[in-house]
């Protein structure tokens, strides 16, 4: 029972025990070990007493191999690296253990245990325990981390820790230790390491008021005292404040006594002070305190998840505080209170310019309270762009100038961000201004201009300019021969803006020195039943609001 444990079941068989001597190799060296081993034989009829049947010869050759393959195996499915370990009072133990694991197995740390045989199990001080079943006895409570942990190695097996620590060692903590660990097929016991306690006259005790929390500027008196047997006094670690005091140290009867004292403030709120007997390294020898010291809010402050805010965004400010007990919180808008919920969040969804101003959150708790402001500048795009004509009437020959007009914009948009466009065709020159210095009709059309403040650009409504001047171009436009008696129709065409209005004719013989001016005043001429008298030369001019037009060029008619 002290490596392998196992079962078998029988139903209406007659058993019978034979002694059996099995060599096997255990740690590289033979070795002859006794073992009982079941076999069962069958009614008489089948078999006489003094020999066995050649069936149950091969059953009991089988049960001897499983029990020597477990008995062989046994080290391998668990491994503790030491044997025994020597450990001062007051230190720590970390014993390395690793072993072969299965899903589902009960896994158990004893300290000295033994077999029950009426009980079918082993008992002892349990260390650790997975299983409710088995718990964990109360002298190794808070004491006792257990490190396991599964490694699947390239065969599909599992190498697991069993590894286990034990802290704050006791005196009553020397004694064998085990693991054992139990699967459906087979239960296995390591083999023990055995540990040592010696006593650590230096061991140290600390004392301090039992209290959960301090107040800011309560004095706190800490004694750490260790045995009279030692030579110097218990070492203080963890005090460098400008609060605190060097250690006084005093005898108190069998006692070596270093006490501390320090008047704290809200810096000292989980300040670990640790006390070790003299000249020791070993961590785990130290005894520590952790201060809980409660205090108004400090060091409130407003963090805003995005740097610059733009229209349209969710934007979350975040207030944090150090304070015990925790703050609470309020948030406030030039000035008023604009969220009743006391959360360290306040959120802003589809953020808008009327949403820029200073933010102000106030953490608090019953010992006082603490402000953090931030001002948040909402960004967005160009608005009330348009485009300013000057002069808003353009004549050809003027000097024209049209402006990018942005009615606001945060950031402002900088001189050289702006494009201009005339029927949805881009034009050179990115400044506020378009500069036409003398109007013709070719600048007849519509203009836009886009602003860019690096937010957002945004286009002006399109704006016409239309460039007024007289008539140009005039000519003539009929037939140059018809017939005697026919209807003669000749147009005067011209470029003018606006149209021209008005129109005068002229006409010139081929035996006159001259032109005459008829009396025709409108774009088209008329001559009904034209004779032959009619045939010269005619031009034509035309005027509007501008002035007039230049004469055509002479159109001659033939009449035959």
């Amino acid at each position: 029972h002290t490596h392998t444990h196992t079962h078998t079941h029988t139903q209406s068989l007659q058993i019978g025990c034979v002694r059996v001597v099995l060599n096997s190799f255990r740690n590289k060296r033979k070795q002859a070990e006794t073992l009982n081993v079941l076999f069962f034989s069958s009614s008489r009829s089948h078999c006489e007493p003094e020999r066995m049947c050649p069936v149950w010869k091969l059953l009991l050759l089988l049960v001897i191999l499983s029990l020597h393959s477990s008995l062989t195996t046994t080290e391998e499915l668990i491994t503790i690296t030491e044997k025994t370990a020597t450990r001062e009072e007051g230190s720590c133990i970390t014993i390395n253990c690793t072993y072969t694991a299965q899903e589902d197995m009960q896994l158990l740390w004893f300290k000295d245990s033994q077999w029950n045989e009426t009980g079918g199990k082993f008992n002892g001080i349990i260390v650790y325990s997975n299983t409710k079943d088995r718990p964990q006895s109360p002298q190794y409570s808070n004491r006792v981390e257990y490190q396991g942990g599964y490694e699947r190695n390239k065969h599909r097996s599992h190498s697991a820790s069993c590894t286990l620590r034990i802290k704050d060692l006791q005196m009553s903590d020397s004694g064998n230790y085990t693991f054992r660990y139990i699967k459906p097929q087979a239960k296995y016991m390591s083999k023990p390491l055995h540990l040592t306690i010696n006593p650590n006259p230096c061991k140290v005790h600390l004392q301090y008021p039992q209290k959960d929390t301090f107040i800011e500027s309560d004095t706190v008196t800490l004694q750490c005292s260790t045995s009279a047997q030692c030579q110097s006094y218990p070492e203080w670690q963890g005090y460098s404040s400008a609060n605190v005091s060097e250690p006084t140290r005093r005898d108190e009867g069998q006692d070596k006594v270093s006490e501390l004292q320090l008047k704290v403030t809200w810096m000292d709120d989980g300040r670990t002070l640790s006390c070790r007997p003299p000249g020791s390294t070993d961590d785990w020898q130290a005894r520590k305190v952790t201060l809980a010291v409660e205090y108004a809010p400090r060091e409130t402050k407003i963090t805003v998840s995005s740097e610059d805010v733009k229209e349209g965004e969710t934007v979350t400010l975040h207030c944090s505080s150090k304070a015990r007990p925790n703050a609470s919180y309020r948030w406030y808008k030039n000035g008023k209170h604009v969220f009743c919920q006391s959360t360290d969040n306040y959120t802003l969804n589809d953020v808008k310019p009327g949403d820029s101003g200073e933010y102000r959150c106030q953490a608090s708790n019953h010992h006082g309270k603490k402000d953090s402001t931030v001002m948040i500048n909402v960004k967005y795009a160009p608005k009330g762009v348009q485009v300013k004509v000057e002069p808003s009437d353009v004549n050809k020959g003027d000097e024209v100038r049209l402006t990018c007009l942005v009615q606001k914009s945060n950031p402002e948009v900088p001189q050289n961000s702006y494009r201009w466009y005339k029927d949805h065709s881009e034009l050179q020159g990115h400044r506020k201004e378009l500069h036409i210095p003398s109007a013709t009709p070719n600048h007849t059309g519509w203009y836009h201009c886009q602003a860019n403040n690096g937010i957002r650009s945004t286009d002006s409504t399109p704006t016409e300019i239309s460039v007024k001047y007289a008539p140009e171009g005039t000519s003539i436009q009929g037939p140059s021969e018809i017939k005697l008696g026919s209807t003669l129709r000749l147009s005067c065409f011209s470029n003018a803006n606006p149209e021209a209005d008005r129109y005068s004719w002229y006409y010139k013989s081929e035996d006159m020195l001259e032109y005459v001016v008829l009396s025709h005043m409108t774009q088209e001429l008329r001559i009904e039943k034209v004779a032959v008298q009619d045939s010269g030369w005619y031009m034509c001019s035309s005027s509007n609001v501008i002035g007039a037009g230049s004469l055509s060029t002479a159109f001659r008619v033939d009449v035959h």
